[in-house]
C-alpha cells in the first residue's frame, strides 16, 4: 500500500510496510509493546508515536519503519492500494493473470497429455487415465498399505459370475 497521509490504513492489518502485516509479525502481544492501540491508521502513528528502544529485534524494526514513514510524510494524500506484478516490481492495478503466473509453478509439458486432454474426449475416462499415469488408482496394493487387512490374492473370477448373473437377468 502506498500510504498517502495513512488516514485510512490500518497500522497492523495493512500492509503498508516492507516488513508485511505488522499483526502477523507480533501477534496480539505488538499492541501493547509497541503502546499502539490495534484501532489505530498509520496517521494516528505517525503524528502521536514517540519512538522507543526494545530488546525484541522485530519491534526495533517496526520503529525504524515508523520513522522511515515519518520522513516523506503528505499531508492530505489518498492511499493508493497498488499491486505486486512480480518480486521486485509493483503496479497500481490489479492483474489476475500476473497474479496466477506468480503462484503456479511452471513444469514441462508431459508427453502424453495430447494423448488425454483432447477435446471431445469423455472427462471420466480423462480423469481415469490421468490418475492411472500418476500412479494413483485405487488398486488393491494401494489399498493395503491403506489397510493392510485387504488380502493381495484375487478373490474370485469375476467373468464367470458375472455371465452367471446376466444369465438370471435375461
Amino acid at each position: 500500500m502506498d500510504i498517502g497521509d495513512g488516514s485510512t490504513s490500518s497500522f497492523w492489518h495493512d500492509r503498508w510496510a516492507p516488513t508485511g502485516k505488522l499483526h502477523l509479525l507480533t501477534g496480539d502481544r505488538g499492541f501493547i509493546d509497541l503502546g499502539i492501540s490495534e484501532e489505530s491508521t498509520v496517521q494516528d502513528v505517525i503524528l502521536t508515536h514517540r519512538r522507543r528502544r526494545h530488546r525484541i529485534t522485530i519491534l526495533n524494526r517496526i520503529e525504524d519503519e515508523i520513522e522511515g514513514v515519518k520522513q516523506p510524510y503528505r499531508v492530505n494524500t489518498d492511499n493508493n492500494y497498488i499491486w505486486r506484478s512480480s518480486e521486485d516490481t509493483y503496479q497500481e492495478s490489479f492483474s489476475t493473470k500476473a497474479t496466477r503466473n506468480q503462484l503456479r509453478i511452471v513444469s514441462p509439458k508431459a508427453s502424453w497429455a495430447k494423448g488425454i486432454w483432447f477435446r471431445h474426449h469423455c472427462p471420466k475416462y480423462r480423469f481415469i487415465a490421468w490418475l492411472a499415469l500418476h500412479i494413483r488408482l485405487t488398486t488393491r496394493d494401494h489399498m493395503q498399505v491403506w489397510s493392510p487387512n485387504i488380502p493381495m490374492t484375487c478373490i474370485q473370477n469375476y467373468s464367470t459370475n458375472w455371465n452367471a448373473v446376466v444369465r438370471q437377468i435375461l
